[in-house]
């Protein structure tokens, strides 16, 4: 597909996110899709929905932010931001009404039109923090 094509499908992937449609996969992704987020084993259309949903159940407000984008015959790599206000549980965390902003970088492959993978890099880590979870060496916890 052109690059430009492959641009105009991970528009309509980060309109879902922002309209907080999880059923968007069902036209978006491959039957074969696959999902790949660190420190998890891949996981296909289902596991990505299951994901996004508890994503939106601890962030109801969220809006995913595109900061830039590369797009070639195969894959559109995006660097974007996260930013919401925790409101709900997520993970095991209970509402903190904390704000967050987290920097993601996220790589779309793409064939026949449908996104038959989706890597996923977000700062996790940086999550907690703002969380209040965790605290990171000689940081004090945010307010």
């Amino acid at each position: 597909m052109l690059p430009e094509e492959n641009l105009e499908i991970a528009h309509c992937f980060f309109n879902a996110l922002n309209e907080h449609d999880p059923e968007a996969a069902e036209r978006l992704f491959a039957p074969s899709f696959v999902f790949y987020v660190h420190r998890r084993p891949p996981e296909g259309i289902r596991g990505w929905q299951r994901w996004f949903t508890r994503f939106i159940r601890g962030f109801p407000d969220f809006q995913a932010v595109v900061e830039a984008t590369i797009a070639d015959e195969a894959n559109v790599v995006t660097r974007w931001t996260l930013r919401g206000t925790h409101l709900g549980m997520f993970w095991t965390i209970a509402p903190t009404g904390r704000e967050v902003t987290m920097p993601a970088v996220s790589i779309h492959r793409i064939a026949g039109g449908k996104i038959v993978e989706y890597w996923l890099f977000i700062d996790e880590l940086g999550l907690l923090e703002q969380l209040g979870v965790i605290l990171v060496r000689g940081q004090p916890f945010p307010e």
